[in-house]
């Protein structure tokens, strides 16, 4: 599957999914993707949206942390108010009886803690030993404040039809003359890191969001204006080979930088490819900001994947 393409814009609702449907959604996710499995974890969504979707992105993002955020008493009280709502999820989870747990992951602290969510969605990772099939996904569909029940599925840095999902054929080389040039949208790209040298990511002509602090968000050094935010999520239980701990793309792989100008690289006059000039080259939304957000990279053990 292509790493993940966020459009960061206003917060959209999201649908509920029924319990009948949970299996039929994920068989056609999975029929669409080649080489994709399961893993044997639930994104449970609770009812309450997250932080971000209540509060704007603009009031998260001047912080760079919803831990800084959460020091503004009304999105403290809101983030409590998640918090009680996740445990008692919990609660209600322990009631079952059955192989399903919460899932946990162990801090830098050296501490568990519960694999769940606030800032962008209300939502708690759920894992099994023995998988989750249609009655175990039915009966945790069912519990109370349950919104919808995701598959986690591991991700792999592949391309196989992102040109036709995006539906790239609707492009046109002089820029887009209906408008639509992603002016005032921001692209996550949740991939292997972008790069602020390369041509499609420059940032001459940009200004960073007006909600933004100045360098943008994350690691500032690798922003420049069409990058405004730069981040690496790196496993704690198999991090970077030594030469792999920064945001851009190094030995792990280039997938980003291809991925990243499909959906919003500038518009290239110059472009060339073996001394051979190329015609005018354009991402699908030219004018687009970028987030990188890295996940794929270098590991000591060589995993080339991520679950979402």
């Amino acid at each position: 599957m292509a790493a993940a393409l966020l459009l960061l814009g206003l917060p959209l609702p999201l649908p509920a999914e029924s319990a009948e449907g949970v299996e039929e959604i994920s068989a056609r996710r999975e029929a669409m993707i080649p080489g994709q499995s399961a893993s044997n974890r639930l994104i449970v969504e609770l009812q309450s949206p997250g932080i971000a979707q209540v509060f704007g992105r603009e009031r998260i993002a001047r912080t760079d942390s919803v831990a800084f955020a959460a020091q503004d008493d009304a999105v403290e009280v809101y983030a409590y108010q998640l918090h009680n709502e996740q445990e008692a999820f919990r609660s209600e989870l322990d009631n079952l009886q059955s192989e399903v747990a919460a899932s946990s992951y162990t801090g830098l602290d050296g501490v568990a803690h519960p694999l769940a969510f606030n800032a962008v969605t209300n939502a708690m990772v759920l894992q099994s030993s023995s998988g989750f099939g249609p009655e175990a996904a039915a009966a945790i569909s069912s519990l109370p404040n349950v919104r919808a029940v995701h598959r986690d599925l591991e991700v792999q840095a592949q391309l196989y039809a992102g040109p036709q999902l995006i539906r790239a054929w609707t492009r046109t080389s002089d820029g887009n003359p209906g408008g639509l040039d992603g002016t005032g949208v921001l692209v996550g790209s949740i991939d292997a890191g972008l790069h602020n040298q390369a041509p499609m990511f420059n940032g001459d002509g940009f200004a960073y969001p007006d909600w933004y602090p100045d360098g943008g968000l994350g690691i500032t050094a690798a922003n420049n204006g069409k990058i405004v935010a730069s981040r690496t999520y790196f496993r704690t239980a198999d991090p970077p080979r030594s030469n792999d701990f920064h945001a851009w793309p190094g030995a792990g792989s280039s997938h980003g930088i291809h991925t990243g100008a499909i959906a919003a690289g500038n518009i290239v006059t110059d472009a060339a490819f073996r001394g051979v000039a190329l015609p005018t080259l354009s991402g699908i939304a030219p004018k687009a900001w970028l987030g990188s957000y890295r996940v794929f990279y270098n590991s000591k053990s060589g995993k080339k994947t991520f679950f979402t």
